[in-house]
Order: C-alpha cells, then structure tokens, then sequence
C-alpha cells in the first residue's frame, strides 16, 4: 500500500499516521522528493482501511499495490528440484 501526503503535511501528523501503521506491524518505508512525500506499507495490509486513512486532511492518495505477498511468491519459495529431476528446468 501506498501513502501520498500532501505538499503541506505537517511532519508531526505523517509520524504519527506511520507510528499507528508500525503498530499494527507493518514496516515503513518512506520517500521524500523534492514535490511529493510518500510511504510504502510492508506487510499484510487487508485490515488498513483506506477511507479512514485518506480521511486525514495531509493525506492526498491512498493506493493498495497488490495481492498479499504469500500468494504471489508461493512458487519462488520453493527449493529447486535436483538436477535430472524430470520436473526440473535444468535437466
């Protein structure tokens, strides 16, 4: 998920906003440019609820990214097959 912050967001207001994600056990990551301050949600964030977030006025946007994670890497989280396996790529 993704969090844009309006030009004017009070530095106050953004770090509690991220204490609260932190607290529900997301992780941050934060990006600040020249013209647009935004934060990246890590980790299962299915119980945020969008419209209460973009409720606060320093808030501009608010964007789910994805599917959660252990679906989409379910197949990159298994071992190789051994060489000469019939189903391995490498054979």
């Amino acid at each position: 998920m993704i969090v844009i912050f309006k030009n004017n967001a009070n530095p106050e207001q953004v770090k509690q906003l991220c204490a609260g994600f932190e607290a529900q056990g997301l992780k941050i990551h934060n990006s600040e440019g020249e013209h647009t301050h935004l934060i990246g949600l890590i980790g299962d964030t299915s119980s945020v609820d969008i419209d209460l977030v973009r409720a606060n006025d320093f808030v501009e946007d608010v964007k789910r990214v994805s599917e959660p994670a252990p679906r989409a890497w379910s197949f990159c989280a298994r071992p190789a097959p051994p060489p000469g396996c019939p189903s391995s790529p490498r054979s």
